[in-house]
């Protein structure tokens, strides 16, 4: 497992579902609605399975505090119809590509 190679590739998935690029969901100067979107559930991926400290200092937070904003914000993302598709693809190719990423996640089809 290489965490830092992992973890560009989970920016590079969820960009592929949202309109910004990998670079954009790792900078956090950047807060558009669509950057700070796809920055939320890429968050909540990551801390899916590392630290909420990890998590926070991989998206330049101060705090463990904003990691957990944004896997709230996810879970609210994830119950909306114009995400909860990319939201599913998102963790079904993460599920292939980087599956010690997704234990513990529930895939939305299987509840």
């Amino acid at each position: 497992m290489n965490a830092n190679k992992d973890f560009q590739r989970l920016l590079e998935i969820v960009a592929e579902y949202y309109p910004v690029s990998p670079e954009d969901i790792a900078n956090r100067q950047r807060r558009t609605h669509d950057v700070t979107t796809a920055r939320n559930i890429a968050a909540a991926c990551w801390a899916n399975a590392n630290s909420l400290t990890d998590t926070a200092r991989r998206f330049g937070w101060k705090t463990a505090a904003s990691t957990m904003r944004a896997r709230e914000r996810a879970e609210v993302l994830a119950e909306m119809p114009t995400h909860a598709y990319r939201i599913e693809q998102i963790v079904n190719q993460l599920q292939v590509e980087i599956p010690w990423l997704c234990l513990g996640m529930e895939r939305s089809g299987n509840e």
